[in-house]
């Protein structure tokens, strides 16, 4: 089952009942079984009989060993007499050991020198003084007792092992679980310390006999940044275990923050087919921990009281009872919403069904919640049902709308399931502040990426009707209008979503300078992309003796926009009608100075329009052309003011920026180029022509 690289050289010495080896071997990507390792370095001569050997090995990119990365281990010696060093690093900390044995027979002794544990928080523990073991080769072990020490705290175990064993832990740093609570969205750490005194001994018909207590004062979990407000607190906490035979009894109390309680009792065995039997009875006043589960959740509030019955067994348990969640509030800071008056109760009978229940208000509006869900039936599935009317979805300068959900959720096998409608009688978008960010140019090449590790994706299966009522607004872009339609939005695992429907625009749109009318805006979807609907716009505007406007076709990625005029007319005509209000033989020079808002209005008149507008008024460039400053397409006039001057003005064909830019000649080749929009720049440019 071994698979790797491996290259080096050995030798062997000697008699074949005790042969000596050395050399080294370099291994990379190595896999044996559920082991692997990325490097491996064997470097020196094995221990072996009669002989002083000096071995080291040195891995990295550990794979299969519990909280282990790396490791670094230096054997010397003989085999009867080794002395060994090593260090062993990973998500835990990092943990030194130094000692040597000696080997009697089947009997080997041996001494512990050192011995350093350094977590990845706190301080390090060290071993108080060098202590021996001595293991007989038939499962007895003695351990003189080692004690450890850091900042206030320690541990001590000794054992004669198959007949006692024995640890003492004083003001135990709770620090030490940080690991297990480790996000990378947030740093949560555990505080307070704890008490643990622990004893086993054979028992008299078999198997063990034992007892284990702990306890703290004060302790919890807080965030790094918020010391003063833990997510979950407690005093007083007292935890007993006992074994006897092969039953274990559990018994848990503590008072939690706020005044809350905690009560356990579990009673098992270490068979996993052992019965199980316990009661749990929490009430908390301090929710405070749910913010453990999602960053998207901010100052919860309410009160949590549950009584449940454990039964069943190890390995199949169930769980009866209830458990109510009351008077529950939440922020949601990305939606810019409060959920308040939240009540949610969870009812199980010991056959391993459970019903949720519940409601949520948003805003004017309320969530009503309903589900069920099976415990013991892993292929069963959780369904849940979300209706509710005029609820708050969003309240933020971007979005804020409401929505009436008539959601099915249902969860099995690892997939989400989503069937229903959701009615958006009222909303307002501001699409500029919607459309923030900015997608890189196709000829950006990224080098050394750096790679995120993602879990498997959740599998979604939605079939959702989208309805949109007459109070959907949009603003931004040059739009001041309303949408309004049907979508039935479509998504089977592993596929991208699709969309079959319509939506109708309706409104103003600032174009060319001006406000022209939306009288027709379709955006059509035929089961193709959700981002790629059909396009079928005409916005205008009437004058006395015609109607000039832009029609846009095609698809959202391949748009087709022209110029249309009634009575038909030359697009400069169209173009000069749309903006000046007459046709363009009138124009005069002294109208250059509507030629901003003349260059907003040209999208698609291509450079020939451009050229004759800018010729009948007398400028030395007008045109379509790129700007880096806005970041797109910008209708562009400008003018030599002399030889060596230029000044042109430019306005982006998309959205409303505007931009000045002024260019002077310094000598042949060589000029300054000054832009001003939103941000503004200089540069110093030489050209040369071959």
């Amino acid at each position: 089952d071994a698979q790797g690289i491996v290259t080096g050289q050995v030798a062997l010495r000697g008699d074949p009942s005790s042969p000596e080896i050395d050399g080294h071997l370099h291994g990379s990507g190595l896999h044996w079984k559920t082991y692997a390792a990325a490097h491996l370095a064997l470097d020196g001569r094995l221990p072996a009989h009669g002989s002083d050997g000096a071995l080291r090995a040195d891995a990295d990119g550990v794979a299969g060993i519990p909280g282990v990365d790396a490791f670094h281990l230096r054997v010397a010696g003989s085999e009867t007499s080794p002395r060994i060093d090593g260090e062993l690093s990973g998500e835990l900390g990092a943990l030194a050991l130094g000692g040597s044995a000696e080997r009697d027979g089947r009997t080997w002794n041996g001494r512990i020198a050192s011995l350093r544990y350094t977590p990845l928080r706190g301080a390090a523990w060290s071993l108080v003084a060098p202590t021996t073991f001595r293991y007989d080769g038939a499962n007895a072990l003695r351990l003189q007792q080692a004690c450890m020490r850091s900042t206030g705290a320690s541990v001590c175990a000794d054992a004669d092992w198959p007949h006692r064993a024995n640890v003492q832990a004083h003001a135990l740093p709770l620090s030490l679980l940080d690991p297990w609570l480790a996000r990378p969205d947030f740093d949560a750490r555990a505080y307070g310390t704890a008490d643990l005194d622990a004893h086993i001994t054979p028992a008299a018909r078999g198997g063990w006999t034992g007892t284990a207590t702990l306890h703290s004062a004060e302790g919890g979990v807080h965030l790094q940044q918020e010391l003063a407000h833990p997510l979950l607190g407690y005093t007083n906490l007292v935890a007993q275990a006992s074994l006897d035979g092969g039953r274990v009894q559990l018994r848990v109390d503590s008072a939690l923050s706020a005044g809350g309680t905690l009560h356990a009792q579990i009673a098992t065995g270490l068979a996993a087919d052992a019965a199980l039997a316990g009661t749990v009875a929490v009430d908390l006043h301090d929710i405070t921990w749910v913010e453990l589960f999602s960053t998207d959740i901010a100052a919860p509030k309410g009160e949590l009281n549950g009584s449940l019955a454990l039964g069943g067994s190890r390995a199949h348990p169930s769980v009866s009872g209830h458990a109510v969640l009351s008077a529950f509030e939440a922020e949601l800071p990305a939606l810019g919403i409060a959920l308040k008056e939240g009540r949610i109760q969870l009812d199980a009978d010991p056959g391993g069904a459970a019903r949720v229940s519940g409601s949520l208000r948003s805003g004017d509006g309320t969530l009503a919640i309903g589900g069920a869900l099976r415990w013991n039936d892993p292929d069963a599935p959780l369904t849940v049902t979300v209706r509710g009317q005029n609820v708050r979805i969003a309240d933020t300068p971007e979005l804020s709308a409401v929505a009436s959900p008539d959601l099915q959720l249902g969860y099995a096998s690892g997939t989400l399931t989503v069937r229903g409608k959701v009615d958006v009688p009222k909303a307002q978008m501001n699409l500029e502040r919607l459309d923030s960010t900015v997608s890189p140019s196709p000829d950006v090449v990224v080098l050394d990426p750096v790679e995120t590790a993602h879990g498997s994706a959740l599998a979604t299966d939605i079939d959702l009707m989208l309805a949109l009522g007459d109070d959907v607004k949009l603003k931004g872009f040059g739009l001041d209008g309303k949408l309004g339609g049907q979508l039935r939005v479509r998504r089977s695992p592993g596929n991208a979503m699709t969309a079959n429907g319509a939506l109708e625009v309706s409104g103003r749109y600032a174009a060319y300078g001006q406000q022209l009318e939306i009288v027709r805006g379709r955006l059509g979807y035929s089961g193709g992309g959700f981002d790629n609907p059909g396009l079928d716009i005409l916005a205008q505007r009437e004058f006395d003796q015609a109607t000039v406007g832009v029609q846009v076709r095609g698809t959202a990625r391949r748009p087709q926009t022209q110029i249309v005029s009634t009575p038909a007319m030359d697009p400069s005509d169209a173009l000069a009608y749309l903006v000046l209000g007459r046709p363009l033989q009138s124009a005069s020079t002294a109208e250059g100075r509507q030629i901003g808002a003349a260059a907003a209005a040209f999208s698609v008149g291509g450079n020939l329009i451009a050229q004759k507008v800018g010729a009948r008024l007398g400028l030395d460039e007008a045109g379509v052309s790129e700007s880096r400053a806005l970041g797109g397409s910008t209708f562009t006039v400008g003018k030599y003011l002399s030889p060596r001057l230029f000044i042109s003005y430019g306005v982006s064909l998309v959205g409303t920026g505007e931009v000045l830019t002024l260019k002077y000649l310094l000598r042949k080749g060589f000029d300054i180029r000054i832009e001003s929009s939103r941000e503004s720049r200089a540069s110093i440019n030489w050209r040369i022509e071959k």
